[in-house]
């Protein structure tokens, strides 16, 4: 089993950088899907859980809190090219509970999701 810092080239073409435990993705590392989507974080037993930062191609990102790879718990996302940027609570990848959304032209909505 692979086990400790090593690098991982799957078949799809994804990559994986980081610590590895029991020939899982487990501690931290960074995740580059074939679209040019990257995570850099924890991982714990092949999962993006933990803390991390998300960087999508439209360079769009989000670095907060991560359960079973989606956003989850407190979190920041932001959209330059949309202009918005949120600043909040994430359940299940969705904004949920407690936030603030902010645009580019100086609106601001602070509330319940």
């Amino acid at each position: 089993m692979y086990h400790g810092q090593g690098k991982c080239t799957f078949k799809d073409g994804h990559e994986y950088k980081g610590m590895l435990k029991h020939g899982l993705l487990d501690g931290r590392g960074q995740f580059k899907w074939t679209d040019g989507t990257v995570y850099k974080g924890d991982f714990k037993e092949n999962e993006i859980t933990g803390i991390g930062q998300y960087i999508w191609p439209d360079k769009s990102q989000y670095k907060g809190q991560v359960q079973n790879g989606l956003r989850h718990g407190k979190g920041k996302y932001i959209n330059e090219q949309e202009g918005v940027e949120y600043e909040g609570m994430w359940e299940m990848g969705l904004r949920h509970g407690e936030g603030e959304l902010r645009y580019k032209n100086g609106s601001v909505f602070q509330g319940q999701w």
